[in-house]
């Protein structure tokens, strides 16, 4: 009791994530938003006062390969894209150093590459 969780969500629970994050009130120690979608898009939203620290990872589907029926599901779903209040917010896509595009169903990829750096930082 009273220790600081981390939260990390992909696509809709990337939004699951954030929306307890900000209603719980716990003390969150990481907030990872892996690709979030939800029918809401991100726009503008404030780092809950409650979370250290927030890292949110984005592709930007203007550069994604709508081909996969991934990327076509989150792009229906609405895509949170990249957020200035964030404390760290990555374009997968332009980010990522290897030759594949990656897409919206490389969650995996997402945590290792961006999130599991930043834990060091937060415990």
């Amino acid at each position: 009791a009273g220790r600081a969780i981390a939260l990390v969500g992909h696509s809709w629970g990337g939004a699951s994530a954030y929306k307890l994050a900000q209603k719980s009130g716990l003390p969150v120690k990481l907030l990872a938003t892996l690709d979030p979608v939800s029918i809401f898009p991100l726009g503008l939203r404030n780092k809950p006062r409650n979370v250290r620290r927030w890292v949110n990872v984005s592709l930007d589907y203007n550069l994604a390969d709508l081909r996969d029926s991934s990327n076509l599901t989150a792009l229906i779903g609405r895509p949170w894209g990249k957020s200035a209040r964030a404390d760290s917010s990555y374009d997968f896509i332009a980010t990522w150093p290897g030759a594949a595009l990656p897409g919206h169903a490389w969650c995996y990829e997402m945590f290792n590459f961006y999130v599991r750096p930043e834990l060091e930082g937060v415990r």
